[in-house]
């Protein structure tokens, strides 16, 4: 393995292990804060609230997800049009793993089946170890700057996945809550909160 490639690969992972714990440390305080701002906000007030990060992060989920698989196809054919003498296999390998994610994708049914999500992420994670393997074993990878910065941008999609899915799990179990002991009250909020129903958990309900 080329040192400078395996020394790249290293510090890009420690950032963002890094990033990672210093995002669940702020989320959880960010988090705290939030709950205890919003407990004294009006009814209507805190279900929209609720509501708007709700569909913002259900968004960036799906966002973030199609970056992933997008991003890896732009690697490939930055890897094929650049790179000299690549490894044929370990490239295949990286678009029949890219195809798989791809195909499995969750939808608002499958993302609350817990071994569909973790067979999921399992495809996900051998994504991930393919290109870091592409990476550690092409010599001088990082002067192929774009494909370097497109593994790095692979990378740390799939870290915000999590923390995406978490913040999402979050508000959906506050929301849920609250529209199980005050869905009466909610419902005579007015015509826009009449027909809400219980949002889907990533990996389902944690209780069930």
């Amino acid at each position: 393995m080329n040192k400078i490639s395996f020394l790249f690969l290293a510090v890009v992972l420690i950032f963002f292990s890094e990033c990672k714990k210093e995002a669940d440390k702020d989320g959880d305080i960010e988090q705290d804060s939030w709950e205890e701002e919003e407990q004294e906000l009006p009814l209507n007030s805190r279900v929209d609230l609720l509501l708007d990060s709700i569909h913002s992060l259900d968004k960036q989920a799906i966002a973030s997800e199609n970056e992933k698989i997008n991003t890896t196809k732009l690697l490939v054919e930055e890897i094929k049009n650049i790179i000299p003498n690549y490894n044929t296999a370990l490239v295949a390998s990286i678009e029949e793993k890219r195809a798989l994610v791809e195909e499995n994708l969750y939808s608002k049914v499958t993302m609350e089946d817990e071994s569909f999500m973790v067979a999921y992420d399992d495809y996900c994670q051998e994504l991930m170890d393919k290109i870091q393997e592409f990476a550690t074993s092409t010599d001088e990878f990082e002067k192929y700057k774009r494909a370097a910065l497109l593994s790095s941008d692979i990378l740390e999609a799939n870290h915000r996945d999590f923390m995406i899915r978490k913040n999402y799990n979050n508000y959906v179990l506050e929301f849920n809550v609250l529209l199980e002991e005050k869905g009466d009250k909610i419902r005579e909020l007015g015509v826009k909160y009449q027909g809400l129903n219980k949002f889907p958990l990533f990996y389902g309900d944690p209780e069930s």
